[in-house]
């Protein structure tokens, strides 16, 4: 389903508050949704038990407020284990916003927040919600502006988060101070399997100390 104006987006909005719909599946990506109209999906899906996979990413910047709404939605719908909101541009202020919403949501499985602008600010909001949160066992944070501090911090959530299989943080400004911290995490974390870190700052360094010797799939060839 392609929807390229808000007025088709918001069209599609009072269509998913509606008593009888059985969709579970809504793909929204690569169209021209912008603030109004993703504000107007976000409120649907507040009353919306059905669907369990939504796609609203690149959608022409929806930017840092309409995260907001999102993240409003996140803490009270209780049925979508997937989403994805990658390149939507939503900044430090968006990325904290859905961190807040993530403390208290116990259905997201699968979230995308990739090629998104977040910093290190994000990266320490998301860290603290990944120490609470237990839910969630794949994020996607490739192609943002994480560095050292923000990989500290998720080294630091990814000693006591248990649930977390998949984490990926390719193609960010993360150095050997920030894979030497992950290093340490999977000392202790027994329950990740794949960990992206190419495209960062890794040099030889890095990348020797972040090999362990248990099944678990690194991803940091390509940094140096």
């Amino acid at each position: 389903m392609w929807v390229k104006f808000d007025k088709g987006a918001t069209n599609l909005a009072s269509i998913l508050t509606g008593d009888t719909l059985t969709i579970t599946r809504i793909d929204l990506g690569n169209n021209k949704i912008g603030k109004k109209g993703a504000n107007a999906i976000a409120e649907a899906l507040k009353v919306n038990t059905n669907i369990k996979v939504i796609d609203l990413s690149s959608n022409n910047h929806i930017g840092n407020r309409v995260a907001n709404a999102i993240a409003e939605e996140i803490e009270v719908n209780t049925g979508i284990p997937n989403i994805t909101l990658s390149y939507n541009d939503i900044g430090n202020e968006g990325a904290n916003a859905i961190a807040e919403a993530l403390k208290v949501n116990t259905t997201i499985k699968d979230i995308n927040l990739s090629f998104n602008n977040i910093g290190n600010e994000g990266a320490n909001t998301i860290s603290e919600a990944l120490k609470v949160n237990t839910a969630i066992t794949s994020i996607n944070l490739d192609h943002n502006k994480i560095g050292n501090e923000g990989a500290n911090a998720i080294a630091e959530a990814l000693k006591v988060n248990t649930n977390i299989k998949e984490i990926a943080l390719s193609s960010n400004k993360i150095g050997n101070e920030g894979a030497n911290a992950i290093a340490e995490a999977l000392k202790v974390n027994t329950a990740i399997t794949n960990i992206a870190l190419h495209s960062n700052n890794i040099g030889d360094e890095g990348a020797n100390a972040i090999k362990i010797n248990r099944a678990i799939t690194i991803e940091v060839a390509a940094d140096y």
